[in-house]
Parts: structure tokens; C-alpha cells; sequence
């Protein structure tokens, strides 16, 4: 499997060699500190062995980084066991809860914040069911939550930054909802509120992009680079896509905007102006009234067995299935992925009809040069949001650690 990338706040980090050798012994510090620190982000609690072996450094260079992130607070190097390519035990190296990022989800039902740590651990999470979309309301409510999860954790954790996942457009390098028209937000300067309120740096994420993350690091698409994520929630159709490793944004922000790929000629009308797109078809309200519910519906659960209740032959879900089998073709046939992770509603959908789906995906797009592409559900649960919201909060500290380590030190 080729290495990861990740990326946050128009940053990324890898965890291999860099492209460019450091010129300096304090460039090949960080660059040693960044590299086996990311494999502890990415793998959790690992020995000292195979951080030597996978990260190419000698083991006394190992040491001295894992006795620099270990002073700093980052790492605990605790009992030995035994490591992948046998030998003696080795020491276990696993992150610490000392320093956190914490998230926040906002959605048309509320309010969710979360204490997350290094490895997409979710250490805490509160929230809020409101119909309340105003955003003042919003940060003020965020706020009150992360000041009660902080509670357990003051004088331990430091909290690095915030980042705020939103079902809308943004534009991350502004900390700027552009346009969220579920929550009927526009042109809201969210993560300056966010800062105003926490005293935190602040930062934003599409919700798509989050979820895409998670699970390619840490989930179901975690051994492959080439990953589509699709997500139906309260409020639409996400989406993000990982290619060749990278996370997909544009010139804009707008790459991987699936939710608006048309399944249909004559479908409902959508905010975006077209008619017929996934979103309108698909999201959990689509879903709801399309099975006989008022279109409100929101639970991801009730959804699922009420689409089970009806099952895969019945017409209604063999024209959801078609539909979605319409989208995702296009989708294979543009961005070839391995895996296609349906997730939120559409993973109670793909309970149902995932075999129908699927069948149809491998049957019609490209089965000639390739093999057929994996269509699954999530495995991080209902906190991926969380998790990848977490990843993209760590990318700065992981990046170089340096900083970080140094006002530990006091220096």
C-alpha cells in the first residue's frame, strides 16, 4: 500500500520520506519527529521496533525522537511486546490524550462536539437537538458543550484547535460557510466566530471531505488510495474523494460535489438550479418521502428498516437502486476508484439493494479493464465525521511537531 496523504487547512504531510532531504541537522529533527509521529497517529499503539523498521531510521535515532514526543507529552512508551518481525520485545509506542482537537457538527438537527486525540481517537462527545439554525445560536451552543467535555480534562489536555464540520460549500482558507442551504447560511465567517468564542484557532471542513478521511485512514478504504465517500445526512448528500492519495478540494473548493451528479431526467427541482440530482433522490429526506414517510425523517436507523421492511424487490427501492447505480457510474467511470463507501442513510439503502447495486456497477462501467469496484458500508460508526474533522485538526502538529514540543520545553 502506497503511503498516505492527508490534507487540512491547505496543508498536507506524508508519512514517508519527504520530496526535498532537509539542509540542516534542526531540518532533519523535524523531519525525523513529523515522520515517526505520523505513524503513530496512523497505526495507534505501535512497538519501537517496527517504528524502526517501517520509518527506515536507526534505533538509536528512534529512541532519541520517541524520548523528545514522549517529554513533550505526545507519546507514552510503555510495556514491551513482541514485534512484527520477531526478535526480542520491543517497547509499545501509542499517543497520549494531552493534546486534542476538538470538532463541532453542525446540521439541521442540532449541534455535536467532540474531544478527539491523536489516532482518530473520539474521547468525549456532547450535544444538542435543535431545530435552531441561526448561527449565533450555533457557536454559542458549540461553545457551552466544549466548555462542559473540557471539565474531565483541565490540567491534562490541551485543546490545539477547533474545526467545525458544515453540510454547504466552504471555503477553508477563509474559515467561510459560503453557502449551506440546508442550515440557509450564507457568507457566515463561522470559524472567526468559533475563535471569538473558545479562544481557539478555528478552522472549517466539508463534511464530505471529513468523512473521506476517516475512513480512508483509519475505516473500510484504509488500504487503498483511491476512495469515494458518499454520505446521505439530515441535510443532503456529501461527498469527498481521495485519489492517488490526495484528497480532492479544486480551484475552489468544489471538487467531489456528487451530490449534484444527475440520476435523472424529470427529477425534483435542486437548490444548485438542475433538476434530477442524486441529493434530491437520496438524502434522508428524499429517502423518508420516498417510502412513504412526510420527507422529515432524519434518523439513519429508522430509515434503514423501514427500506428493509420493504426490501430489494420492491419497485420503489429498484428505482432508488437504478438511481444511485446511474450516479455511481458516472463516478467510476471518471475517478476509477477501488472502493465506493456509502455511508449515513445510504448505508442502510445499501443493506438492502447493495447486492442489486452492485451487480449493476459491475456489469456496465469499464468490466473489461478493470476489476469491479467495491461498493461498502462505513465501519467508524456515527463519530466518522468526528474523526476526519480530528485528522484535518492534527495536520499542523503533525506536519512539525516542533512548536509544539518546544512550548513543552518552555523554550
Amino acid at each position: 500500500m502506497s503511503p498516505p496523504f492527508v490534507s487540512g487547512s491547505n496543508k498536507r504531510y506524508r508519512a514517508d520520506v519527504p520530496n526535498r532531504e532537509p539542509s540542516t541537522s534542526e531540518g532533519l529533527r523535524r523531519t525525523n519527529l513529523a515522520k515517526v509521529l505520523q505513524f503513530i497517529h496512523r497505526d495507534g499503539p505501535t512497538s519501537r521496533a517496527d517504528l524502526t523498521v517501517r520509518s527506515g531510521l536507526s534505533r538509536p535515532t528512534v529512541g532519541l525522537v520517541l524520548s523528545t514526543l514522549a517529554s513533550a507529552g505526545l507519546v507514552t512508551v510503555g510495556k514491551a511486546r513482541q514485534g512484527s518481525g520477531g526478535g526480542r520485545p520491543s517497547p509499545v509506542v501509542e499517543p497520549t490524550d494531552q493534546h486534542l482537537v476538538a470538532t463541532v457538527y453542525v446540521d439541521v438537527t442540532g449541534v455535536e462536539v467532540a474531544l478527539c486525540g491523536l489516532g482518530g481517537r473520539i474521547l468525549a462527545v456532547a450535544a444538542t437537538n435543535s431545530s435552531v439554525r441561526d448561527p449565533e445560536w450555533v457557536v454559542g451552543e458549540a461553545a457551552r458543550l466544549l466548555d462542559r467535555l473540557l471539565v474531565p480534562f483541565n490540567g491534562i489536555s490541551r485543546v490545539l484547535r477547533v474545526v467545525a464540520v458544515v453540510p454547504g460549500r466552504v471555503k477553508s482558507d477563509e474559515g467561510l460557510v459560503v453557502n449551506a442551504p440546508h442550515l440557509q447560511w450564507q457568507r457566515v465567517a463561522l470559524a472567526t466566530a468559533l475563535a471569538e468564542a473558545t479562544g481557539l484557532p478555528s478552522e472549517l471542513a466539508h463534511d464530505g471531505h471529513a468523512g473521506a478521511l476517516a475512513e480512508w485512514r483509519w475505516g473500510t478504504g484504509r488500504e487503498t488510495n483511491d476512495l469515494i465517500y458518499l454520505y446521505a445526512g439530515p441535510g443532503g448528500v456529501g461527498a469527498g474523494i481521495i485519489s492517488a492519495g490526495s484528497l480532492l478540494r479544486g480551484s475552489h473548493e468544489l471538487a467531489g460535489r456528487l451530490a449534484h451528479v444527475a440520476v435523472s431526467d424529470d427529477g425534483p427541482l435542486c437548490y444548485c438550479g438542475a433538476h434530477g440530482c442524486l441529493t434530491t433522490h437520496l438524502s434522508a429526506a428524499a429517502l423518508d418521502a420516498a417510502i412513504g414517510g412526510n420527507g422529515v425523517e432524519r434518523s439513519a436507523a429508522s430509515l434503514a428498516e423501514r427500506m428493509a421492511d420493504l426490501g430489494a424487490d420492491h419497485p420503489v427501492m429498484q428505482r432508488l437502486a437504478a438511481q444511485l447505480t446511474r450516479g455511481l457510474r458516472t463516478v467510476v467511470a471518471v475517478f476509477d476508484p477501488d472502493v465506493i463507501v456509502l455511508a449515513g442513510a445510504l448505508t442502510g439503502f445499501l443493506n438492502v439493494a447493495g447486492t442489486r447495486v452492485a451487480g449493476a456497477l459491475a456489469h456496465t462501467n469499464l468490466d473489461v479493464a478493470r476489476d469491479a469496484v467495491r461498493v461498502v458500508e462505513p465501519t467508524l460508526g456515527s463519530q466518522q465525521l468526528h474523526i476526519g474533522a480530528s485528522d484535518i485538526g492534527f495536520a499542523s502538529l503533525l506536519e512539525d511537531p516542533s512548536p509544539t514540543i518546544a512550548t513543552a520545553d518552555g523554550s
